[in-house]
């Protein structure tokens, strides 16, 4: 049987001694450990304990305190839970850094971006993404701006998966390849909304064979599909674009004074699969590429956890003492480390990431 052992406060007392030297009568007092600095105060396991809470749970302060007092029969402050975010958040500035550092060198990054509600006002969390490490940044932009002021795209000169995002594809020192999985839901829709064009039902089932072909060709050790089966897959995908762009002539008539001619959704569909073979096939030639980008979508979805159980953050600050625990939370997790044992790790000046 497994069982839980009696959960309660643990209170650590300790004392000093204080001696009196008898040949000068100099009083000597023991030392304190340097940690403790007030008579009462709480210990690295409380503190771990709250930012699980917090930052792994997703509970808002008020919860948190209510969830540790019913667990423990003591009453935590609201402002102490803050002080213990504030003071995790300090403690992991430089291992943040280095999480940065490591995923600007990678050889892929995942990159993606959602909304997210800070003291009311609409703004944006962005994650950059590998499978050993998560780095989160909330701005107040979407596109360029958000990415200079982050600094790792600018950087990076690897291979970028992200959706299709225009300003993505304004940086040229890195390689650009699309989510697929993006394209099969926006496929779907296509061909359910649209009777006419099969040309979508098709294009997916391209997309999903040439995925499974991938995965069996990794089992056996391969880094790419032979150039017989890359040659078949692109006439397959060059045959059905064109019927699609054939399918879905251009919109000439303008409803507008300026801009350009709105086309319909099925035309602008087809055109990208039509400009972007490159970004979209990209999988089937080098399997260093992935076929979609669900590990930056993954990471992002507990963020849409934490908006929806607690709410807006209610500051700018709550927002970036979130996004830097929780990216260590995330990498953590990523290299297979207890997630308690990494955030008493950190509380300890020692945090537990292999970078």
């Amino acid at each position: 049987m497994l069982e839980l052992p009696e959960i309660k406060i643990r209170i650590e007392e300790h004392q000093a001694e204080v001696k009196v030297c008898p040949v000068c009568n100099k009083v000597i007092k023991g030392e304190f450990p340097k940690e403790l600095s007030r008579t009462v105060q709480y210990g690295k396991g409380v503190y771990s304990f709250i930012a699980a809470c917090q930052n792994l749970l997703m509970l808002p302060y008020e919860r948190t305190s209510e969830f540790f007092s019913y667990l423990f029969g003591h009453t935590i402050s609201e402002g102490t839970i803050k002080n213990i975010n504030e003071r995790l958040y300090n403690t992991l500035e430089e291992t943040e850094q280095k999480i940065k550092e490591s995923i600007t060198k990678s050889d892929v990054i995942n990159q993606d971006e959602t909304g997210i509600y800070i003291s009311g006002d609409r703004q944006w969390l962005h994650a950059s993404s590998t499978p050993q490490m998560t780095y989160y940044y909330s701005h107040e932009s979407r596109g360029q701006k958000a990415f200079d002021e982050i600094g790792i795209i600018p950087e990076f000169h690897g291979i970028l998966i992200h959706d299709y995002w225009k300003p993505y594809l304004g940086y040229t020192d890195c390689s650009h390849y699309l989510c697929n999985a993006h394209h099969l839901r926006e496929l779907k829709f296509i061909h359910e909304e649209f009777a006419h064009q099969k040309w979508a039902l098709e294009m997916r089932k391209l997309l999903k064979k040439a995925k499974e072909l991938v995965y069996r060709a990794k089992l056996n050790g391969k880094m790419s599909l032979s150039p017989y089966l890359i040659n078949k897959y692109e006439s397959l995908y060059d045959g059905i674009i064109s019927k699609a762009i054939r399918g879905n002539p251009p919109n000439k008539e303008r409803t507008t004074k300026r801009g350009r001619i709105k086309q319909t959704v099925s035309r602008l569909l087809a055109e990208r699969f039509r400009d972007c073979k490159k970004m979209i096939l990209g999988f089937i030639h080098d399997f260093k590429i992935p076929f979609d980008n669900n590990l930056a979508e993954r990471d992002l979805r507990m963020m849409k956890l934490k908006q929806k159980v607690s709410g807006c953050f209610r500051s700018k600050e709550g927002a970036d003492f979130f996004c830097r625990i929780r990216g260590y939370i995330s990498s953590a997790r990523k290299q297979g480390f207890n997630v308690f044992d990494a955030l008493l790790s950190a509380f300890k000046g020692k945090p537990l990431l292999n970078i």
